[in-house]
């Protein structure tokens, strides 16, 4: 597979050559971040010096809060790349001061894991950053290189190992799981037990698999709580780390305060499918999934994501349902108006719930499947 450009790359580049302001690229280890931001070290625009803070060569200089050491490592470089910066401590306070004291600087940053980055970026650089995300690859940058019949041809392998880049390039579906065994791995351990200190980790890798199985159906954090023998608040904690390290997405409900419908529950849904599948060990073909309805619901939320992140669209997400059971699968709320879909394998007949649209009538509905998905993620 040739090298994909990514989204936010030419709205990058722009904040670099009209903004004095740093970038900070969140994102799950092993989504091209490092590839993204690599990419500028051949553009003859920059001078560019490249810091990998996996590694502890430099990280004493970026940690010091001493201006001279600071500029002696920068030296005539005009943009500064610091991959896997959550590594670096003060890290904020730091490059603070570079955008102070040096602002000619241009600086980039990433970052796998929100939970320490976010608090030790956000408050000393308030006013100072642009905030974008990185996924694993959208269809809709992979459509740069595959055509709309290509891409649905290929429709079974993004369902069953998600979109992440190395996986991707692997031909093989034993070298595609080998990958995700990795990743999951760096998920659960690398990152979330590093920096969270997580002190039961057996107890999370648990909560993992038990919202996997649960993928794109109601959740219960008491339930949770008994099947872990934890309390509703750290389960509620620990899935909230979950979001934070870009494992798992939440979708309240959406209520307008009517007394038949559900507001406490939420879905829970997974970045990529791949990882999801990983976690259940679980990679049989479509016609033998009895979880295929769940499968195709997370995919698509997944994408969804990517889109609305990407081509800044703003709107709050929901799910809706009431006590009669009736469901609505996703809700966007834009300019006042709801947009509902029902995500659906197949099915396409389906019709709005009566009871929806007579409680939501500023809403429209459409039901997207497999015949229609690519406007619904494109």
């Amino acid at each position: 597979m040739e090298a994909i450009q990514r989204s936010i790359w030419t709205r990058i580049l722009d904040d670099l050559r009209e903004d004095h302001k740093a970038i900070i690229i969140y994102g799950p280890r092993q989504s091209g971040k490092t590839t993204l931001v690599k990419s500028f070290l051949l553009s003859k625009e920059f001078k560019t010096l490249f810091v990998n803070a996996d590694l502890a060569e430099n990280l004493e200089v970026l940690s010091s809060r001493n201006l001279e050491k600071l500029k002696s490592l920068i030296g005539d470089h005009n943009l500064l790349i610091i991959d896997e910066a959550q590594n670096i401590e003060n890290i904020g306070k730091n490059i603070k001061i570079l955008y102070d004291e040096m602002p000619e600087l241009k600086i980039i940053l990433t970052g796998s894991c929100t939970l320490d980055m976010a608090n030790e970026l956000q408050e000393p650089l308030t006013g100072r950053v642009y905030n974008y995300h990185l996924y694993p690859l959208s269809i809709k940058e992979i459509a740069g290189q595959e055509n709309p019949i290509q891409i649905h041809n290929n429709l079974e392998q993004f369902l069953l190992y998600g979109s992440y880049p190395e996986v991707l390039q692997k031909k093989t579906v034993e070298k595609k799981i080998r990958v995700l065994r990795e990743i999951a791995g760096s998920y659960l351990y690398k990152d979330i037990l590093k920096i969270s200190k997580i002190r039961k980790s057996e107890k999370l890798v648990k909560l993992v698999k038990l919202l996997a199985y649960q993928c794109g159906s109601l959740v219960s954090m008491h339930e949770l709580a008994q099947q872990l023998a934890m309390s509703s608040e750290t389960v509620e904690e620990y899935i909230a780390i979950l979001e934070k390290a870009f494992i798992i997405y939440r979708l309240p409900a959406f209520s307008m305060n009517a007394r038949n419908e559900i507001n406490k529950k939420q879905k829970i849904y997974f970045i990529d499918n791949g990882i999801r599948n990983m976690l259940i060990e679980n990679f049989n073909p479509l016609e033998f999934r009895y979880d295929l309805g769940h499968m195709w619901e997370n995919w698509l939320i997944s994408e969804r994501l990517k889109k609305i992140s990407y081509d800044r669209i703003y709107c709050n997400r929901y799910y809706w349902r009431n006590y009669s059971q009736v469901e609505v699968d996703y809700i966007e709320e834009r300019n006042g108006i709801l947009n509902a879909y029902e995500l659906k394998w197949t099915n396409k007949n389906k019709r709005a719930p009566k009871s929806f649209l007579e409680s939501h009538n500023n809403s429209v509905f459409k039901v997207i499947t497999k015949e229609n998905y690519m406007e619904f993620i494109m």
